[in-house]
């Protein structure tokens, strides 16, 4: 009779991300979906200066310098801005048009400034 193989834990690292999806809360009420398979396939590879920044991510929502609209042909988003040790950071956050309030993180990189495009919804 065989024993049963003991499986062993990966030795690979895992991205803190992708743990499981958060809710964040931004200063306007709206409820932010951070997911971590958004952050691992689109914001990580595209964007590789917010590498081990997704709780740097995530304060810029809940405690932003401005929030402002980012009108868009097909999505309209919010723009999320904060200055982080290292960083001057703009998350990006899709406005769900089927459910007020709700918004999905559609990216996040590094900025040098505000965008003068768009039109501020709040301000510390």
């Amino acid at each position: 009779m065989q024993a049963a193989a003991k499986k062993t834990p990966s030795r690979r690292k895992r991205n803190p991300a992708s743990r499981s999806e958060v809710i964040v809360i931004d200063p306007l009420g709206n409820l932010v979906l951070f997911s971590p398979d958004r952050w691992d396939n689109h914001i990580l590879p595209r964007h590789p200066e917010m590498t081990g920044r997704w709780e740097q991510a995530m304060e810029t929502v809940r405690n932003p310098m401005r929030i402002t609209l980012r009108p868009g042909r097909w999505i309209s988003a919010y723009a999320y801005y904060r200055l982080s040790p290292g960083i001057f950071i703009r998350v990006i956050a899709d406005i769900d048009r089927n459910q007020a309030g709700k918004l999905t993180l559609g990216t996040a990189y590094g900025v040098m400034e505000f965008s003068a495009k768009e039109e501020i919804l709040w301000e510390k």
